[in-house]
């Protein structure tokens, strides 16, 4: 038979497991609040791509300021 197979990985203290799950956490929400601002960023360009749109070729700047 042979010898059961020992980890290589180092044992790890709860403070430091906690350290590593707090920068996971740090890094995931970084992720979420990037992707927010992407959506927000590709959402007001499209509601000013509509909002342009609707106008008249050459009124298109003077309705787009008055409609904010």
């Amino acid at each position: 038979m042979s010898a059961p197979k020992r980890s290589c990985r180092r044992p790890v203290s709860s403070t430091e497991h906690f350290r590593h799950a707090e920068e996971n956490q740090r890094i995931r929400n970084r992720q979420a609040l990037n992707d927010a601002a992407a959506a927000q960023e590709m959402l007001i360009c499209a509601v000013l791509s509509l909002l342009i749109s609707e106008d008249c070729p050459g009124q298109a700047s003077s309705a787009a300021e008055s409609k904010f």
